[in-house]
């Protein structure tokens, strides 16, 4: 935790240059001011952490994508193929590299490339980072989540425009399942993290070169296309995209009928049921 370690050091190099500095208004200056940064350091940990228990609830790529295939190896399957959307293409895209010899193929939906996202140079301004802005806020972003108004109306955002009334009258039922304890804060953790750590990095810098369907609503107003479009120099070998239409961010749920007919003929054919 990087602001823990802050709050441990910064003390000892305040008490550092006290010991430096002899001029009694400028020590005077020197503690006020880092008695101030120790404050909000402290305020910003407590509503960050408070209430999220003991376990260690962090989520990213690298770690999902480990957990992933150790469940595949505990349920006795040798190969996988797996459809992830969100956070779940996001790990989907790094599993390559993390169990090669797991993975069959890859689906991410609704998820380009991690890599290809972030370098596009206006990503400041692009979907994720306009969406995400609010979900960034600790405290006040797990509460929007767990309510059933505010998640309808984000539901909708994100949404197509023909399929979010739909979308929206399940939010009661996501509502319920956020409000467990932890479960707000571990689906907000991915977001919040958009600086990926070494490890993600190392986990998704080589160019992937199982089969990817890479699924994109035709509305999704969350991922940019010209992310879409950057994943063709991730990938090495087969790549397919396939635009669902009249759906936004969450193809799967809106049009799960067209989802669906992009998914069987992929499946055919990079993972065609044995023979009897």
């Amino acid at each position: 935790m990087a602001l823990l370690g802050f709050l441990i050091l910064f003390p000892l190099v305040v008490a550092a240059v006290l010991l430096v500095v002899r001029n009694n208004r400028a020590r005077s200056a020197i503690v006020g001011a880092s008695a101030l940064v120790i404050g909000l350091a402290s305020i910003w940990l407590v509503a960050t952490y408070l209430g999220a228990g003991r376990a260690d609830l962090r989520i990213d790529v690298r770690t999902g994508g480990q957990d992933l295939a150790a469940v595949v190896r505990s349920l006795g399957h040798e190969r996988a193929v797996v459809v992830g959307a969100g956070l779940g293409g996001q790990i989907a895209w790094a599993l390559p590299h993390l169990a090669p010899d797991l993975t069959t193929a890859i689906v991410p939906v609704g998820a380009p490339h991690p890599l290809a996202l972030r370098s596009l140079r206006t990503r400041a301004l692009s979907g994720p980072a306009l969406q995400y802005a609010s979900l960034r806020i600790p405290g006040l972003a797990e509460r929007r989540l767990r309510s059933r108004s505010a998640l309808e109306g984000l539901l909708r955002s994100w949404a197509g425009p023909h399929t979010r009334e739909a979308l929206a009258e399940e939010a009661p039922y996501y509502a319920e399942l956020l409000s467990r304890p932890g479960a707000a804060r571990s689906a907000l953790e991915p977001l919040r993290n958009l600086v990926l750590s070494r490890a993600e990095t190392a986990a998704l810098d080589k160019p992937v070169t199982v089969p990817v369907l890479s699924v994109q609503g035709e509305l999704d107003p969350v991922q940019p296309a010209q992310a879409y479009a950057r994943d063709t120099h991730r990938v090495a070998g087969n790549l397919r995209q396939v635009t669902i239409h009249r759906s936004g961010h969450f193809p799967q749920e809106e049009t799960p009928a067209g989802f669906v007919r992009a998914l069987l003929p992929f499946l055919a054919d990079v993972a065609p049921p044995a023979s009897a």
